[in-house]
């Protein structure tokens, strides 16, 4: 009977061990792949400040060349009415 308790009680013991062994693997896998997504993450967030600059610079070129445009339009507007020849 001792015998039969203590085979049973190696048996249990043999299961925890494999499962404890199953779980930490899974668990090593687990934190591989949240490193992983964290550096996805901080690579996406970089890209997206770098996107939000670009953004601003172009918004500024936008600006500027709207102004440019707007110089040139009325400085043409003014020309033609300038050089128009109102005699005839």
């Amino acid at each position: 009977m001792i015998n039969f308790k203590n085979s049973r009680l190696r048996i249990v013991q043999i299961s925890c061990e494999n499962k404890m062994a199953e779980l930490k693997s899974e668990l090593k896998l687990k934190y591989f792949e949240l490193d992983r997504a964290n550096m996805l993450n901080e690579e996406n967030i970089n890209m997206y400040q770098k996107s939000l600059t670009e953004n601003e610079k172009l918004q500024k070129k936008i600006e500027v060349r709207s102004k440019e445009y707007l110089v040139i339009y009325f400085f043409s507007f003014n020309e033609y009415f300038f050089f128009k020849d109102y005699s005839k």
